[in-house]
């Protein structure tokens, strides 16, 4: 199961589903706050709390900062940036089967 661990200490928030049939899958988390929400192939698929505010400075892909939790998966187009993606957002990536629209990213 994908899991975002914020390095706190606490337990690390965890997606509902595991994706593990030998098929493309688009995971996503939003974390706004202290709040994650994972979605898997465009759906919602479990939210929790972690136990401190994260930033872009505090992420590991693949593992969780001292090593342990190593993923077994590939990743392929991994991305991280500061918006909040809403739930049609993640479900149009998937219906469209290409993932995360690479348009650059502007503030407004």
């Amino acid at each position: 199961k994908p899991l975002v661990y914020d390095g706190s200490g606490t337990d690390p928030s965890k997606a509902n589903t595991t994706a593990d049939n030998g098929v493309w899958h688009l995971y996503c988390a939003t974390i706004v706050g202290t709040t994650v929400t994972h979605y898997l192939d465009g759906v919602a698929d479990g939210s929790s709390s972690v136990g401190s505010t994260m930033t872009l400075g505090d992420v590991n892909i693949g593992r969780r900062s001292d090593g342990f939790w190593p993923i077994e998966a590939l990743c392929d187009d991994v991305r991280l940036d500061d918006n909040t993606w809403t739930a049609g957002q993640i479900s149009n990536w998937y219906t469209a089967g290409r993932g995360y629209d690479a348009t650059p990213l502007r503030h407004t």
